[in-house]
């Protein structure tokens, strides 16, 4: 044997590899003394924030029992030169957990984790896997490129994984505090480009993007070419996530795509908004509006549908179009040397084909709009109003300046080189509001969805819309939604308050150095919140009713 490989140098090289190979799986990983003497690196558990309402459900849809040595070694196995993971970073979002690991040989390598909470876990990771391949394959956008995975939970990990290189630069979160205006503008114009060569690229229907070998043969699919196809829509709104968002298929059967046309994949979106329904006629959603009142109220949805689906001005904005479903700094890196140079784009996940128009309603946060205007989020995370070190009235000025800059950077790009994406923005929105709420209408409020019907009975001429609107309500139902969707709005404004108040988000998520705060302010927040409801809403505002309304949990408040 050693006669052999003397002579035959690359027989030898292949022989040492293998048998690396060979020792390396013989070899056990194990980096529980890391997270044992550090618990925010828990492999396991969600360590990165708390909840403010309903935590354990959301704990428990973020607790994935998997084998994490053996996910290392999976990422060892894919690096080059690499004989162990030496130390991690774990970072969390809403859907996701990430490793960053670090191997022996300098190197990091990504290993990146579903949670149950992000839709259907193995078609889910299979469409991020095969969407990041085809925008790779297709376009000059930089996205990572995957090294290792596997969709199906039944694998040495114990759960659906993708490992990939770290990326190179830093997050656009991170440096953009520190960019002078003519790089913001030179950045946003940059990733202005990157939308319009995703968002010109042509496809034959809607849904998620596959490599057929991953989905079962008894699914539909639509061929797009180069080993893709275009198979069942992944997203959280056509799966049941968490138990705060049971389906129920009584009614329905589930309708997840593909379609080919936008009349099937408006029925898509109705159908999911059915399978959100409980079985009950009379139980109700949290502002009082019944599951017969529902069923009512998607009927007439449908019929709209089908009207705003004939005219011209929808069929124009309606092109099968994929874009990043999350399109903002914290998913964008950067060369720290020239922040106009970007580097990566991360965080594919859900990324599917819709109409242009779904679109329309996300900016991304690097364009923020004058009225939305944040001073913190235009200087970073970390950029808090201070007493000891305030901005002055011209630094103010300076910096929203810069943000309309950017903005009419975004707006000049992608009116140029996207027509239909910024004709979508500005149209009359009564147009493509149904279709953003049907799916939707028990989560949001049946009254959220009446009030778009509404709109659309009284816009019905003026928006061209042929002969006599279906849903012509009488004039006492009319008086009694009215004084339903004043309720609505008070309580969303006050729910708006709280969250800015208690320092969270629209789920109750408070960072963990936060959490006394959160909670203390939660405390004295609810005896404002019982008084302002109960004042300003209608009379018809039970206590009780308040209550249910309450965003966070009972437990979390001074209840008398």
């Amino acid at each position: 044997m050693r006669h052999i490989l003397q002579k035959n140098p690359a027989a030898a090289r292949a022989f040492l590899q293998v048998m690396r190979k060979r020792d390396l799986h013989q070899q056990r990983v194990d980096l529980s003394h890391l997270w044992r003497a550090n618990t925010a690196l828990n492999p396991y558990k969600y360590t990165s924030g708390r909840w403010l309402h309903h935590e354990e459900v959301q704990l428990r849809a973020r607790y994935i029992d998997f084998d994490f040595n053996a996910l290392c070694q999976k990422a060892i196995e894919a690096c080059p030169g690499a004989s162990q993971v030496v130390n991690y970073e774990k970072k969390e979002g809403g859907f996701n957990r990430v490793f960053i690991l670090h191997m022996d040989n300098a190197s990091k390598m990504i290993a990146r984790i579903p949670f149950h909470n992000s839709g259907h876990l193995r078609m889910t990771t299979c469409s991020e896997v095969a969407t990041m391949s085809y925008v790779r394959s297709v376009t000059s956008l930089p996205v990572p490129e995957v090294l290792d995975w596997n969709g199906d939970a039944e694998n040495a990990v114990c759960t659906p994984y993708i490992i990939m290189n770290h990326v190179h630069g830093v997050p656009l979160q991170e440096r953009w505090p520190t960019m002078d205006t003519v790089q913001k503008i030179g950045c946003v114009e940059k990733l202005s480009r990157c939308m319009k060569e995703l968002g010109n690229l042509k496809f034959p229907g809607f849904g998620s993007i596959y490599f057929p070998s991953s989905l079962p043969t008894t699914e539909e699919t639509i061929d797009i070419g180069s080993g893709f196809c275009i198979g069942p829509h992944c997203g959280t709104d056509f799966w049941p996530c968490t138990s705060e968002d049971p389906r129920y298929y009584q009614r329905r059967n589930p309708n997840r795509g593909p379609w080919k046309g936008l009349e099937a994949y408006g029925t898509g979106l109705l159908d999911a908004g059915y399978s959100r329904l409980p079985p009950g006629p009379n139980v109700q959603d949290d502002f009082g509006a019944t599951a017969q009142e529902h069923l009512n109220l998607l009927g007439v949805s449908e019929a709209l549908m089908k009207a705003l689906l004939q005219t011209e001005v929808v069929q124009d904005i309606s092109t099968p179009t994929l874009l990043h479903k999350d399109f903002h700094k914290r998913n964008i890196y950067v060369s720290d040397d020239d922040p106009q140079v970007v580097t990566a784009i991360i965080d594919w996940q859900s990324t599917s084909i819709e109409p242009m128009f779904f679109y329309a309603r996300e900016t991304p946060d690097f364009v923020q709009h004058a009225p939305d205007f944040d001073l913190r989020d235009f200087l970073g995370p970390d950029a808090k109003d201070s007493s000891d070190d305030p901005i002055s009235e011209r630094e103010h000025q300076k910096l929203k300046t810069e943000i309309e800059l950017c903005q009419k950077t975004y707006t000049t790009v992608i009116r140029a080189l996207l027509p239909r994406l910024w004709t979508a923005m500005q149209i009359d929105q009564s147009y493509i509001n149904l279709f953003r709420y049907c799916d939707s209408s028990w989560q949001d409020g049946g009254v959220a969805l009446r009030e778009q019907l509404l709109v659309l009975s009284n816009q019905w001429q003026d928006l061209g819309l042929p002969g006599v609107c279906p849903y012509q309500p009488s004039q006492e139902e009319i008086s009694t939604h009215n004084k339903e969707w004043e309720d609505y709005k008070t309580v969303h404004k006050l729910r708006s308050f709280m969250f800015k108040l208690v320092g969270s988000n629209s789920d109750g998520w408070v960072p963990n150095e936060h959490w006394e705060e959160a909670q203390n302010a939660c405390r004295e927040g609810f005896e404002l919140w019982m008084e302002t409801v109960m004042e300003e809403a209608d009379s018809t505002m039970t206590k009780e009713r308040a209550k249910r309304l309450w965003p966070f949990d009972d437990t979390l408040a001074s209840v008398k």
